[in-house]
């Protein structure tokens, strides 16, 4: 692949609806699984997540590089 084809791709992929964190809430919403679940993958280990404020939100980019890095 030629370098401006990459940039062609890399321009086409939207963005906008990719976020870094996500609050537990969304993410059960989202995936279908019930907030105990959530909290307790969170307690784990299972699921990745981090602290801002007093929320203890999903980590949406290490979750996506841990599935990555396992397939």
């Amino acid at each position: 692949m030629e370098p401006m084809e990459l940039q062609e791709a890399e321009i086409s992929v939207p963005m906008c609806h990719f976020t870094p964190v996500m609050t537990q809430e969304r993410f059960c919403e989202l995936s279908g699984v019930s907030r105990g679940v959530v909290e307790g993958w969170i307690k784990r280990g299972y699921l990745p997540a981090v602290t801002i404020g007093r929320r203890v939100m999903v980590n949406m980019v290490r979750l996506t590089r841990n599935c990555l890095d396992e397939g």
